[in-house]
């Protein structure tokens, strides 16, 4: 069985080089903190699909599309970005 929770800490603390600012306890949820870590593009969204399978937060697949829709809509005014 996989350890979700175990996962999801992996990826907030191993993340040097990480640009996305990510909200260990999101602010969809009802603990409210300041607590950020930097993640990496790929890493924030993996940190949101672990929440999600660890926690089954609805808010966490909707942060997923979310954050996905806005990386496509920014690379595809940057033509030279999309390889299709």
């Amino acid at each position: 069985m996989i350890n979700w929770e175990s996962l999801y800490w992996k990826i907030c603390v191993d993340n040097p080089d990480g640009i996305h600012k990510h909200h260990i306890w999101p602010k969809h949820t009802k603990i409210k903190n300041n607590i950020t870590v930097k993640l990496t593009f790929r890493n924030h969204v993996l940190a949101h699909y672990i929440r999600y399978r660890w926690l089954h937060e609805k808010n966490d697949r909707l942060s997923i599309q979310i954050l996905t829709r806005k990386n496509v809509e920014k690379y595809s005014r940057m033509k030279s970005y999309i390889h299709i």
